[in-house]
């Protein structure tokens, strides 16, 4: 690489922190030009295929003149929160002082993850509608009120998602995916968006969606994807008026264990235009700004972040 390249999330808070490293990768022997890239408002540098973290917002603490956005809720539910991008979103939130209470399947690993970033947990099958409601109301209780959801928990598809081997897919396979990332997610946003609504309080729903809506659909995954990005634009509209901000992420692929990616693996990518995986802390910051009070105005859409996969 002949020069740093740089990429920031559009975020008014890390313009600081981009000019910051520029300064410092021109100027800081210890920063050596050709060395490192700086990716996005996470404090993260990549130097050849490392990762590596920087406490860039340390050396801003308190600077007169540098104003941070504003997280527009103080309580948050996130659904799929004990790893990826769930995780990621969750731990940001926490580190902008909302209450979080993360929800999955696996009760050890949402332990071990709640401890990490100081947020609360719940046991939940988000398929399993029935118990929506009940289990809802107690994120509540512990959380003293809700006025963020992030809906985040899906599912993949087994094999007989992509080609011929569609032809395979059985009846159990496709209400497996649908049922997590389509009905549960649809179930969790009317549920939190009626609290919200009956309670005149202005809130926030952002729906992970995924690159693969834009995808022709194959199998489940890219129908029940397409399925969240339609529902966030109509739903989006529908309660804007009340001050419910609904929008949605559509990443594409992250360097998450559920793309088959685990720590140590190259970030490289073939498919993606820029080259690599993106990285979970990406992500997340694309989700605080659209949490923020200055992504009001954006309604309804499904913001692809995938290092131009989609573009065909």
């Amino acid at each position: 690489m002949s020069a740093a390249t740089y990429s920031t999330v559009l975020e008014p808070r890390f313009l600081a922190i981009y000019m910051m490293f520029k300064y410092l990768i021109h100027r800081n022997k210890k920063y050596p030009r050709r060395t490192f890239t700086f990716i996005s408002g996470d404090d993260i540098i990549y130097k050849h295929e490392k990762i590596y973290t920087h406490p860039a917002r340390e050396l801003f603490a308190g600077r007169k003149g540098i104003t941070a956005m504003k997280t527009r809720g103080t309580k948050a539910l996130v659904t799929g929160g004990s790893r990826g991008i769930g995780f990621g979103i969750a731990r940001r939130l926490t580190l902008d002082g909302v209450k979080v209470v993360i929800t999955g399947r696996n009760e050890k690993t949402l332990r071990e993850a709640a401890e990490r970033i100081g947020a609360d947990y719940i046991v939940w099958d988000i398929a399993d509608t029935d118990v929506t409601r009940k289990n809802f109301d107690r994120a509540k209780e512990m959380l003293g009120g809700l006025d963020i959801l992030v809906s985040n928990a899906g599912v993949l598809t087994p094999a007989h998602e992509w080609g011929m081997s569609m032809l395979e897919l059985t009846p159990e396979e496709w209400d497996n995916v649908m049922n997590v990332n389509l009905r549960g997610a649809y179930f969790m946003m009317q549920t939190a968006v009626r609290h919200m609504y009956e309670n005149k309080i202005r809130g926030n729903v952002l729906n992970i969606a995924s690159v693969a809506a834009t995808e022709p659909f194959y199998g489940p995954y890219c129908t029940s994807k397409a399925g969240v990005v339609g529902l966030t634009r109509g739903w989006g509209k529908q309660f804007a008026p009340y001050g419910i901000v609904i929008n949605g992420i559509g990443p594409g692929p992250v360097a998450t264990e559920m793309n088959g990616w685990h720590e140590g693996d190259p970030m490289d990518h073939s498919r993606i235009p820029t080259g690599r995986y993106l990285t979970v802390e990406e992500v997340s910051s694309l989700a605080m700004y659209m949490l923020s009070d200055e992504a009001t105005q954006m309604i309804g859409e499904t913001v692809m972040i995938d290092g131009g996969y989609d573009i065909k």
